[in-house]
């Protein structure tokens, strides 16, 4: 991911956690779209990863 203001980062990240999550929200109370959730869950574990790598940086 290409940020060229590094100091908008960390919000940018807490944006997408929330979208994702709130899908992942939407999702739960239905049986379909396992592929989705499994997607969702596989994304929201990339931004946690990248958060904690900007945090180390």
């Amino acid at each position: 991911m290409a940020e060229t203001r590094p100091e908008l980062m960390k919000s940018k990240i807490g944006a997408a956690e929330h979208v994702v999550g709130l899908r992942l929200m939407q999702l739960a109370s239905t049986t379909d779209d396992y592929e989705e959730q499994i997607a969702l869950a596989a994304a929201l574990k990339s931004l946690k990863s990248l958060k904690n790598s900007r945090l180390t940086q």
